[in-house]
């Protein structure tokens, strides 16, 4: 079996730049979806948290020492004895009114909503970032070329 000569690859500074700009581009990306991820974790430790009171009240329990959000970080103490009916928020200005059984239906379906986007997300993010790092490969494998060449250019001219 004949040994083949190792093949030549020329890359132009057009080329480099190019690279260069589509890992700077996907760099951001991958930061902007480890921001969303961020975002939808929140959503979706509030839901559960929210998802544990509504429980507790459809389970006949009374909230003692609880705080209810007015608007603008302001809170008041409350406590709730009974719960027939929950003010669910299922839209950017719409507020339904649901029974506790309801509510729990619609929170848990909001969860698993956004898990699932979550779980797109983690799935672009792994996507993203193994293209970010063959990236940063290619360019050490270039950067590493071209100070070899420089170096036995340097060398050849030294000789003669």
């Amino acid at each position: 079996m004949a040994e083949r000569a190792p093949q030549r690859i020329v890359i132009t500074e057009q080329d480099l730049a190019r690279i260069v700009e589509e890992l700077e581009a996907l760099e951001g990306l991958a930061q902007a979806i480890r921001q969303d991820i961020a975002i939808l974790t929140t959503s979706i430790n509030e839901l559960k948290a929210a998802r544990n009171l509504v429980k507790m009240l459809a389970d006949g329990q009374k909230l003692e020492d609880s705080y209810a959000a007015i608007g603008g970080g302001i809170f008041l103490k409350v406590k709730v004895d009974t719960a027939e009916k929950i003010l669910v928020r299922v839209g950017s200005q719409y507020v339904v009114e649901m029974s506790p059984n309801s509510a729990l239906d619609f929170i848990d379906k909001k969860i698993k909503e956004l898990e699932d986007v979550k779980s797109r997300l983690e799935l672009r993010l792994a996507e993203t970032l193994r293209r970010v790092e063959y990236l940063r490969q290619l360019l050490a494998v270039i950067y590493s070329s071209a100070a070899e060449a420089k170096r036995a250019e340097a060398k050849g001219e030294a000789k003669a």
